[in-house]
C-alpha cells in the first residue's frame, strides 16, 4: 500500500501534465472566440469600461463578423492549439511538482494558500518559455484588424514576418511582461481553486491536505470542479485585468514600432510604464477595459479545463502507475 502512494507521489507531475493537455486544449477550443473580441477591446484607448454591460462585446462580434466572417473570431486558434499543448504540459506539471514538494514543509502544511499562490507563479514562470511565443502571435492574429499596423495572412506567415523583422528576440521581447501578467492570475487561480475545493470535498483539513501531501487524487464531481474553478477564475481574471491589459498592448505594439515609425495609438516602454500611461491618458477605470469579456473568456475556460482534468486524472493514473 505504501509503495503504491509512492508510486502515485511520483508520478503526479506526470499525470497532471498529461491531464492538462486535454483540459487545456478542450478549454482554449471552446472559448477562443471570446477572447478574441477580449484582445480587441484591450487595444482601444479609452474604450469605455462596461463591466456587467454586453453592448461592448455585441458590437465587436457583430464588427468582426461584418468585416471578417465568422473565420475572424478564430484568428490565431491553430497557433493557440498547437503551441498550447507542450506548454500545458509544462504547466500543470510545473504546479502540480510544486505544490507537492512544497506541501512537506511543516509550516507551509499549516499555510497551504502559500504554497497554491507560489505555485501558480512558479508555474507560469515555468510555461512561459513556451507560451509566450505562441500568446505573441495568437494576439496579433487577433487583433491585427483592428490596430492596421502589420497584415498576416495566416499563422505561419505571422511567424515568418516576425522572425524576419524583428529575429527571434521579437516573440520573447514581453516575457518579463507576461510572467507579471499571467503569473499573478494562475497565482490567485490556484489559490481560490484550492481552497474552494478543499471547502466541496474534505471532512477535516489534515485529512485534506494529507491527501494533497502524497499526491493521491483528490475525488471531486465535474460540476463541483466547474463551480469551483468558475469562482476562481472569475476572481483571480478581475484582479489581474491591468496586468493582462498592458501586456497584451506592449505584444502587439512591437510590429509597428520595429519599423522606426510610430503608428500605434500606444507605445510603452514596460509593464510599469505601461500601467502608469493607461491612468495617465485613460483614467484609472480604463486599466479594466475588457474586464467582462475576460471573465466571460475565463469562466468556461478554466471551469471546462480544470473538470476535464479533475475528471481524466484518475484514468491517466492507471495507464501510468
Amino acid at each position: 500500500m505504501g509503495e503504491d502512494t509512492s508510486k502515485k507521489s511520483d508520478k503526479a507531475p506526470l499525470v497532471s501534465a498529461c491531464a492538462g493537455i486535454l483540459g487545456s486544449t478542450a478549454g482554449k477550443a471552446v472559448t477562443h472566440p471570446i477572447d478574441t473580441i477580449k484582445a480587441r477591446i484591450q487595444v482601444i484607448p479609452g474604450a469605455t469600461i462596461q463591466v456587467g454591460k454586453g453592448s461592448l462585446i455585441m458590437n465587436s462580434i457583430k464588427e468582426v463578423i461584418k468585416n471578417e466572417g465568422v473565420a475572424g473570431l478564430y484568428k490565431g486558434l491553430p497557433t493557440a492549439l498547437i503551441g498550447g499543448i507542450p506548454a500545458a504540459f509544462l504547466y500543470f506539471g510545473a504546479y502540480e511538482f510544486w505544490k507537492k514538494n512544497t506541501l512537506e514543509v511543516e509550516y507551509l502544511k499549516n499555510h497551504s494558500f502559500i504554497a497554491y499562490l507560489s505555485g501558480g507563479m512558479f508555474a507560469e514562470t515555468v510555461a512561459c518559455i513556451l507560451f509566450v511565443p505562441t500568446d505573441v502571435l495568437k494576439e496579433r492574429l487577433q487583433v491585427q484588424s483592428k490596430l492596421r499596423t502589420y497584415k498576416y495572412s495566416s499563422d505561419l506567415n505571422a511567424l515568418a514576418q516576425i522572425f524576419k523583422n524583428e529575429g527571434f528576440r521579437g516573440l520573447y521581447k514581453a516575457y518579463p511582461a507576461t510572467v507579471f501578467s499571467f503569473g499573478p492570475f494562475s497565482a490567485f487561480y490556484f489559490m481560490f481553486y484550492e481552497q474552494l475545493k478543499g471547502m466541496v470535498v474534505k471532512n477535516d483539513a489534515d485529512t485534506y491536505l494529507q491527501k494533497v501531501k502524497e499526491s493521491t487524487h483528490v475525488k471531486i464531481g465535474f460540476f463541483q470542479s466547474m463551480f469551483c474553478s468558475m469562482i476562481a477564475g472569475a476572481g483571480a481574471s478581475l484582479i489581474t485585468n491591468p496586468l493582462d491589459l498592458v501586456k497584451l498592448r506592449l505584444q502587439v505594439q512591437r510590429g509597428s514600432s520595429s519599423s522606426g515609425k510610430n503608428v500605434s495609438e500606444f507605445v510603452y516602454k514596460h509593464m510599469l510604464d505601461g500601467l502608469i500611461q493607461v491612468v495617465k491618458k485613460e483614467g484609472l477605470l480604463a486599466l479594466w477595459n475588457g474586464s467582462f469579456a475576460r471573465m466571460c473568456t475565463h469562466f468556461p475556460t478554466v471551469a471546462i479545463s480544470m473538470s476535464i482534468i479533475e475528471v481524466s486524472k484518475p484514468h491517466i493514473e492507471k495507464i501510468l502507475v
